[in-house]
């Protein structure tokens, strides 16, 4: 009498043993595609919190300094003085500049008696929409 394979049950010994295999295995699979996945997660979260950041520095005389002393490049630049006069803004670029990270870019804040200098520059770029008021020295 030949013998039958099975354990217990009217399972076929071969789908006993195949199903647990291919469970661990496409476990594993999963397991690897979930942690590469976790990764790229990462990096993007990490390059989002990314922002660039500027600091405002008064050279000699009328001559500032605007630099992105943040962790990212800035792109599409606009500086808003507000009131101020724009044309009193010498030396600086045309609207829209870029400004990688720690690049700086100097140019002229001419003042009179009847016209002061701002307390600070709206500046505005296509990282940072909303703008940030950066203190003039």
């Amino acid at each position: 009498m030949p013998r039958d394979f099975t354990c217990m049950s009217d399972t076929p010994l071969w789908l006993q043993i195949s199903v647990p295999a291919f469970t661990l295995v496409g476990g594993f699979v999963l397991g690897r595609v979930t942690k590469v996945l976790d990764r790229r997660q990462e990096r993007r979260d990490v390059q989002a919190s990314r922002r660039p950041k500027f600091e405002l520095t008064h050279l000699t005389g009328s001559g500032y300094r605007l630099q992105n002393v943040g962790d990212a490049a800035a792109t599409d630049i606009r500086v808003d003085s507000g009131k101020y006069p724009r044309e009193r803004l010498m030396r600086l670029p045309d609207d829209p500049f870029d400004l990688a990270q720690d690049q700086p870019v100097d140019f002229i804040m001419s003042t009179g008696i009847n016209l002061p200098k701002p307390a600070a520059l709206l500046v505005r770029c296509a990282e940072l929409p909303e703008g940030v008021h950066v203190a003039v020295p």
